[in-house]
């Protein structure tokens, strides 16, 4: 229901004759609640909003239907109502919590189940009569049996997936495929896990870090780190096979020697056979084995040398000097 709707529900009942009482377990409201709204000139409320406690209201009812009880409020400050809340929780930090250790949270809950059956359980209690082990004894045969399914426990927030790939929740940070950032999700905090949602899908689901602070949880395949992989030396390979058997044992013969994984020296190769006449070009490289010669700086001075006496007659010194 809208606020108006509830605010038109109060007053309809009210003028009908019903309590404050009677309206507020119709609307599933407080009587403190229903007197605001009846207070308050034109309908409007001020203060608390009605609609948080009336969601509030529906979220109980339902849960109570699923369970198969009904809830029933006592009046407020009712000492015998209020102590039975309270009490158990100052008992349980007086005894039980009291000159114990805990390695984990999981340990907490194993050492507070075996205390539960063989301490709390146990022990006679004078609002009963008897101990809760003999007052379930009693009851069992008159509660009515928890449904094949239960409604799972959690706690829903709503998050922004940050610039880093995470949502924060309770000081730690939980990890989302990245092409949701910015983008907002929905938290399910459950005991045990956390659950991110996007819209009608679950884009990831964390063990959830109950006893770590500002931690980091990252899935496997979350902000994985892109490696570059070397194109290798395929397509110079190609341009240099199958001109010449000679090529083809200097290129073989460089990549032996551990030079045919440097790319450039494989590419200044290339240029040197596409830049020289093939003549002496060959002819180096069919020289070049024999003496070892893998430098590819003293093999272009060795094509030089050959370009040179192929192209130039170069005089010599008996013809200077005649």
């Amino acid at each position: 229901m809208t606020p108006t709707e509830i605010r038109t529900a109060v007053r309809t009942l009210r003028a009908q004759g019903h309590s404050l009482r009677e309206i507020g377990r119709v609307l599933a409201l407080s009587r403190n609640t229903v007197r605001r709204i009846l207070r308050a000139p034109g309908g409007e409320v001020a203060e608390t909003p009605p609609c948080d406690e009336a969601t509030l209201g529906r979220l109980k009812a339902a849960f109570a239907r699923t369970l198969g009880f009904r809830f029933r409020a006592h009046r407020v400050g009712n000492p015998d109502r209020k102590g039975r809340i309270e009490r158990p929780f100052a008992y349980v930090e007086t005894n039980f919590l009291a000159g114990r250790g805990f390695a984990d949270f999981d340990d907490l809950n194993r050492q507070a189940v075996d205390w539960c059956r063989t301490v709390a359980n146990h022990k006679p209690k004078q609002a009963l009569g008897m101990s809760p082990e003999a007052a379930c004894l009693v009851e069992r045969p008159h509660l009515v049996p928890l449904p094949e399914a239960l409604p799972p426990v959690y706690e829903l927030l709503e998050r922004v997936v940050d610039l880093h790939g995470y949502v924060s929740v309770d000081t730690n940070r939980y990890s989302v495929p990245e092409r949701y950032v910015g983008k907002s999700v929905a938290v399910y905090k459950l005991p045990a896990e956390v659950h991110v949602r996007r819209k009608d899908s679950t884009i990831a689901i964390h063990r959830r870090l109950i006893d770590e602070r500002d931690a980091k949880s990252t899935l496997a395949g979350h902000h994985t780190i892109p490696l570059r992989q070397g194109r290798g030396t395929a397509a110079e390979e190609a341009l240099l096979a199958g001109h010449h058997p000679s090529l083809d044992r200097y290129t073989a013969a460089l990549r032996q020697r551990g030079n045919a994984g440097n790319r450039r020296a494989l590419r200044r190769l290339i240029e040197m056979k596409r830049t020289y006449p093939a003549g002496p070009f060959i002819a180096a490289i069919e020289q070049a084995p024999r003496y070892g010669l893998f430098d590819l700086g003293r093999l272009e001075d060795l094509i030089l040398k050959q370009v040179a006496g192929y192209f130039f007659a170069l005089a010599t010194r008996e013809d200077d000097d005649a």
